[in-house]
């Protein structure tokens, strides 16, 4: 049961002479039988992980030899000497990313493909032309389905405010399998509704680091 919150506990930034990173981490943590955290590398929004993290353990909600995913990106935790734990992330191109493929000439926005299915999850990568309305949540939501389910085919389709998007599977330029998402006008009451999904909320992960499979946990 999720009982009390201790606001002493938080993560404190430690920055060389001219302001630099050098390491953020908690104190107090082991007074509840976890590890204290510290993180050796900066990324941002690091204290909206660390808070996720402490959030969970007071929920008791928070398995230390897990393997999590916050905002896409993978991490666990390497115990260490002194009753400290390092937060490890993955490197970068181990999750997935969307890329924005942008006109050379205005550079408006032409379409968004995916980076990092293929790789991870040997699933043909993601396209979408950036004209489809609600193309980037559509492709982003997308692909959070591939992670918890694993994979999507021709029969898969997604409803979201009257508008309807199915999976064309075909092959890029180099001969390499690409589903593209095709955006098709209808009159139904909207189905899914991604403005609702909190895609930075701290997720358990089913796999490790190393792994090429990774799946959500409640």
């Amino acid at each position: 049961m999720y009982q009390f919150y201790d606001p002493s506990i938080k993560p404190i930034l430690t920055t060389d002479l001219e302001g630099g990173f050098i390491k953020v981490r908690t104190y107090g943590l082991f007074n509840y039988g976890y590890p204290d955290i510290i993180l050796n590398e900066y990324i941002e929004n690091y204290e909206e992980l660390f808070f996720s993290i402490i959030d969970r353990i007071f929920r008791v909600e928070f398995d230390i030899n897990g393997t999590w995913s916050h905002n896409g990106r993978l991490f666990n935790l390497e115990l260490g000497k002194g009753n400290l734990a390092t937060l490890v992330l993955a490197p970068i191109n181990d999750f997935v990313k969307i890329i924005t493929i942008n006109n050379p000439i205005n550079e408006d926005p032409v379409k968004y493909i995916t980076k990092g299915l293929t790789n991870i999850y040997d699933h043909p990568e993601l396209e979408v032309q950036a004209t489809i309305m609600f193309s980037k949540e559509i492709l982003a939501f997308a692909v959070e389905e591939i992670k918890k389910e694993g994979a999507i085919n021709e029969d898969y389709s997604i409803e979201y405010e009257n508008h309807l998007y199915s999976f064309h599977l075909t092959t890029d330029r180099y001969g390499k399998r690409l589903f593209q998402i095709i955006h098709k006008d209808w009159g139904l009451t909207p189905i899914l509704n991604t403005n609702n999904k909190n895609r930075s909320h701290l997720q358990r992960m089913k796999c490790s680091l190393s792994s090429g499979q990774c799946k959500k946990q409640k």
